[in-house]
């Protein structure tokens, strides 16, 4: 699709331009993304910035936090992690764990606790 419109973009050096040839301003891309918005009926979060912060991320996530820096345009990978490729939380899974103990007890004593919180 990018290779598309460069070339029928008629020598611009822009790929997304005005009908005079000018670069977008980022009152343009607001504008845009506004009526996408009100089009697909999404939230109104949904802003440039949201949009280049998760691009950032899915970069980190795919080539690490220096190749984020690069793609961000960032001098200094501490930047992109600080602000904008945020770390999923990623936690073992503990449904065997946890089901084990459930089904070892015959009268749990988290119900015991609870009856006896009751019965004050």
């Amino acid at each position: 699709m990018l290779r598309r419109r460069k070339l029928s973009s008629n020598g611009n050096d822009f790929v997304f331009h005005t009908r005079t040839g000018a670069p977008n301003g980022t009152q343009d891309i607001h504008r845009a993304l506004r009526r996408v918005r009100e089009w697909a009926d999404l939230d109104e979060e949904l802003v440039p910035h949201a949009l280049r912060k998760s691009a950032v991320t899915a970069v980190a996530d795919a080539l690490g936090i220096e190749g984020a820096a690069q793609f961000a345009g960032h001098k200094r990978s501490r930047v992109t992690e600080q602000y904008y490729a945020k770390r999923a939380v990623q936690a073992p899974d503990t449904f065997q764990v946890l089901g084990a103990l459930q089904r070892s007890r015959t009268g749990s004593e988290v119900v015991g606790i609870d009856a006896k919180r009751a019965e004050r």
